[in-house]
């Protein structure tokens, strides 16, 4: 699987609509929408044969962990074709982030299969999760899961303290 990196900025109208057929399919869901939402974003779009058969993509977001910030690559719509799920295309797209993300304080995600992230080096966050309104309150999100990544810029991080994000459009998290 050969992997391209381009800005959501780049993305064909062709391109980005492989990439909502993608993650429609592997989520069950219809993704157009979802993709809007997210806004300006780097997507990772692996290829077999011309073939768009996995993806991911990472936006920039601000997650604090008590009184600390931290300039967080946050990873979303991984997604590999049903029919060729499970022969580690996912895992290749994964691989990839770390480097691509350097320049952040810490990667971060909300899992959906916790197993599969933690065998590549991603951590769960066992602290309480919340989410900063618009006037700037906490809101305590506890149905939520998050994993994090840590980057060479990221420091000492205790993985039990809170953690929260800014609010946006859609899932919180």
């Amino acid at each position: 699987m050969k992997i391209e990196i381009k800005p959501s900025s780049n993305l064909s109208a062709a391109l980005k609509s492989e990439v909502v057929h993608l993650c429609t399919e592997a989520y069950e869901e219809q993704y157009e929408a979802i993709l809007d939402e997210l806004g300006p974003a780097t997507h990772l779009l692996g290829f077999m044969e011309d073939r768009l058969v996995a993806h991911a993509l990472y936006i920039n977001r601000n997650l604090q962990a008590n009184d600390r910030s931290f300039r967080t690559a946050f990873v979303e719509a991984v997604a590999v074709l049903p029919v060729l799920q499970g022969q580690g295309l996912g895992s290749k797209i994964m691989r990839a982030i770390p480097e691509l993300v350097s320049s952040f304080e810490l990667a971060a995600l909300s899992p959906s299969e916790e197993s599969f992230y933690s065998r590549l080096g991603w951590e769960l966050w066992r602290g309480p999760l919340f989410y900063r309104d618009l006037d700037g309150e906490q809101i305590e999100t506890p149905d939520e899961q998050v994993m994090i990544y840590r980057l060479p810029q990221t420091g000492a991080l205790d993985l039990s303290c809170r953690l929260s994000c800014e609010w946006r459009k859609g899932d919180i998290w």
